[in-house]
């Protein structure tokens, strides 16, 4: 094959690019199901004839992937047809499959075909997909040229042009060519530092890239920074790296240390364990129980066990209290957590509460609760909690001004409440003595 040949139109080259991917709603020409349901039988049928299309049905006649019939005119015009009925509608989705589709099509793209279909890609009417694709685009790119890679992703983003993350391309050139690509930012560093926080987030990112393949120099980079919320967003990406590794950790701290800026160390720290929840929260956890100073402890533990508890309420407050130092503490941690697990799951959360040791038990923790369902308007439930607390003047206080509230917001419902709550019930609310027997 000539290598003329391999160059496409435009429209061919994304044609040929979409028709790997596996989308839903189709208009009727292209053969593809137009109302969008997911029968994998026809999926699977689909794919095979994208198979046969690209590659040729005779097994004498098949083709390697990297020889794509890119020069036949059929296959050409069935791509131009493709690109027009996508015009017409949205598309739905880029699934798993047709993610992996189109990437094994633009790795097999050199660098000026990358640009024909980089100019074409605004032509797909999905924003999700559009955007997926141009990061792969110039992923791709990056690995064939960093420099153009990066230099097309800052001009475009300066003319507030769709474009994907500049650390996502850079982190695809630097695993390819660490040392080009360090040495690019070390001249350019001014395109990232001093730019504001849109910038400043992506400079955090090339950082955590750079500290995985030369931590010293990371770090030396970083700490030459003057802007100190740029400082800061490199530091906290470098501490992503250093925190599962001591000496790497060791290395950091001496950075931090010596930075003029009250509490750097502290604060750096705490926002690259923020961050490390999401994604590594064992790294996260390992990392505060090496911390021996309880109040910069307490306040990590605090941060993890709140990310936690969006989805693992129990296990959030379980840990906190398994690291807090003492009675005292423990009940502080379960004071500030306990309620908002009692919103997502009140059963459990009232189960898991009986079970505590009665030195865990408290008032105070009853009261969070209950105010926090009783903002919510379960009155109900509020003061099924209030009864698990003593009869102290908090809990006395609280049951009149919720009840009261309940009153003001629904009279019938309070009322009915009342009628078949039983005079105990009430007296502890209006907080009268029981008669005197004669």
């Amino acid at each position: 094959m000539k290598p003329t040949s391999r160059l496409l139109s435009c429209t061919a080259l994304l044609g040929a690019l979409l028709l790997g991917i596996g989308i839903g709603h189709y208009t009727k020409n292209t053969g593809f199901p137009k109302d969008g349901s997911n029968h994998r039988d026809s999926e699977t049928d689909l794919s095979k004839a994208r198979s046969s299309q690209r590659m040729g049905t005779s097994p004498n006649n098949r083709q390697k992937p990297h020889q794509l019939a890119r020069s036949n005119t059929e296959l050409e015009q069935g791509m131009a047809t493709l690109i027009a009925e996508l015009k017409k509608g949205p598309v739905d989705y880029l699934d798993y499959d047709g993610s992996y589709q189109a990437w094994h099509f633009i790795r097999q793209l050199s660098e000026d075909e990358i640009f024909q279909v980089l100019a074409s890609v605004g032509e797909i009417g999905n924003t999700a997909i559009r955007s997926n694709i141009k990061s792969m685009l110039l992923k791709r790119l990056a690995q064939l040229n960093g420099k153009a890679a990066m230099q097309t992703v800052l001009e475009k983003s300066q003319l507030r042009l769709e474009m994907p993350n500049a650390s996502g391309v850079f982190a695809s050139w630097i695993k390819n060519n660490p040392k080009e690509a360090i040495a690019w930012y070390e001249d350019n560093r001014g395109r990232f530092e001093g730019q504001g926080m849109h910038n400043s987030y992506h400079l955090g990112s090339i950082f955590r890239e750079i500290a995985r393949n030369d931590f010293d120099q990371a770090m030396n980079l970083a700490s030459t920074i003057p802007d100190f919320m740029d400082r800061r967003q490199a530091m906290q990406n470098i501490a992503q790296i250093a925190i599962s590794d001591p000496s790497k950790l060791s290395k950091l701290y001496q950075y931090l240390d010596a930075d003029a800026y009250p509490g750097y160390k502290n604060l750096v720290m705490k926002l690259a364990v923020a961050d490390l929840v999401g994604h590594a929260p064992e790294s996260a956890k390992a990392y505060i129980a090496t911390i021996q100073e309880p109040d910069e402890k307490n306040a990590l533990v605090k941060q993890i066990a709140e990310k936690m508890s969006y989805s693992q309420p129990r296990a959030a407050i379980e840990y906190g209290m398994e690291q807090s130092s003492d009675i005292s503490a423990k009940k502080d941690f379960m004071n500030s957590q306990i309620a908002s697990w009692a919103l997502m799951d009140s059963v459990a959360a009232t189960e898991w509460y009986e079970s505590q040791p009665s030195d865990i038990k408290n008032d105070q923790a009853v009261i969070n609760v209950a105010r926090t369902l009783h903002h919510r308007k379960n009155f109900k439930q509020a003061f099924l909690w209030l009864d698990r607390g003593g009869n102290s003047d908090a809990i006395i206080a609280n049951r009149k001004q919720i009840y009261e509230q309940w009153l003001k917001t629904d009279p019938e419902a309070a009322k009915e409440w009342a009628a078949g709550a039983g005079k105990e019930t009430m007296r502890k609310i209006e907080h009268t003595s029981p008669a005197t027997p004669n």
